[in-house]
């Protein structure tokens, strides 16, 4: 009887070790997507700034806009994530979900990106944790093209299927394919797997025909039991 109660012991100090590593992880992921978004538009509009400054002051009035609005943004997730490791009651603040694609899309548009939204079906809702983790996905594949694909023409897909979301971001860019956006061992685009792996999924990354890089996940929406660090899990975006 003591023997059992160590190991039950043992394996509830495991699985509590186990479910703390899989937060953190979700946390970090959640701020290295925050953060690499908004530097990569806070990038490309403080280079515009400064060529614009002396002979087309009211551009350089607009990028500066463009700018205190992402850095406000940012700092508010920031602040949301933040503020989980804070509170003991793990009151979570709502989390980013495909109703604010048009403004991710709208975002990238102001950085300089000409980009296409593209809806297949009818939107429905999701579980929380497909609805975050596509977001996700979006925004970080966005960031890449902004970062290393030079002037591109993007295009953004959605396909809401019965049984799985499927999401698309491709690009025509020329630009460098270093190990942020074209490597396959690229810290990028393994969160973007990761995510996509942790509810059952899939996503591949890869150069396309012709020219220019493609982002493909499908997500399905039958999750698998209790997807361990899964975000948002339980939570309706």
């Amino acid at each position: 009887a003591v023997a059992r109660a160590e190991r039950a012991e043992q394996t509830k100090e495991e699985e509590a070790r186990r479910r703390v590593d899989a937060e953190r992880l979700r946390i970090a992921r959640e701020v290295h997507d925050t953060v690499a978004h908004a530097i990569a538009v806070i990038n490309v509009q403080a280079g515009v700034t400064a060529h614009v400054l002396d002979k087309r002051p009211e551009q350089a009035r607009e990028t500066l806009v463009t700018i205190e609005q992402t850095s406000a943004r940012a700092l508010g997730e920031l602040r949301a994530t933040l503020g989980m490791l804070r509170d003991a009651e793990d009151r979570r603040a709502p989390t980013p979900g495909l109703g604010q694609v048009e403004e991710l899309v709208g975002m990238a548009r102001e950085a300089g990106l000409d980009v296409k939204l593209e809806v297949a079906s009818p939107p429905r809702e999701l579980p929380s944790a497909v609805d975050q983790a596509a977001y996700r996905i979006l925004q970080e594949s966005i960031t890449n093209v902004i970062r290393h694909a030079g002037p591109a023409r993007v295009t953004v897909s959605l396909t809401y299927g019965p049984d799985e979301l499927e999401l698309r971001v491709a690009d025509d860019g020329r630009g460098p394919r270093d190990a942020g956006h074209g490597a396959e061992g690229s810290q990028g685009i393994v969160g973007m797997r990761e995510r996509a792996a942790l509810l059952g999924g899939e996503l591949t990354a890869g150069p396309r025909p012709g020219g220019g890089f493609q982002v493909r996940a499908c997500l399905p929406l039958l999750l698998p039991p209790d997807p361990a660090g899964a975000p948002g899990a339980g939570q309706r975006g």
